[in-house]
């Protein structure tokens, strides 16, 4: 691979903004799809692909998994909030 390249590893079937701040919701793709580093992506097991993905997409977008994903960070001061990628 070239430096501009990137790896089409990096599929995802549903999708966060980086910038939480920006808007807190998840998508869901029609078919798994390349993401790249301004995304963070979520996929399904492999084992789990035929059970209904806008099931899981609701539980995802629920007010719980929401608070959840506030709850991991800490203030960083004018509504900024710092998240650990180890965390989630």
């Amino acid at each position: 691979m070239h430096w501009y390249e990137m790896s089409t590893e990096n599929m995802a079937d549903f999708v966060a903004n980086v910038n939480y701040d920006k808007s807190l919701f998840i998508a869901k793709f029609e078919n798994r799809s390349f993401i790249d580093q301004r995304m963070i992506g979520f996929s399904v097991k492999d084992e789990y692909q035929q059970e209904n993905k806008t099931l899981y997409l609701a539980l995802l977008n629920s007010t719980v998994s929401l608070f959840l994903i506030e709850s991991f960070g800490f203030g960083r001061g004018l509504g900024a909030l710092d998240l650990r990628a180890t965390k989630i």
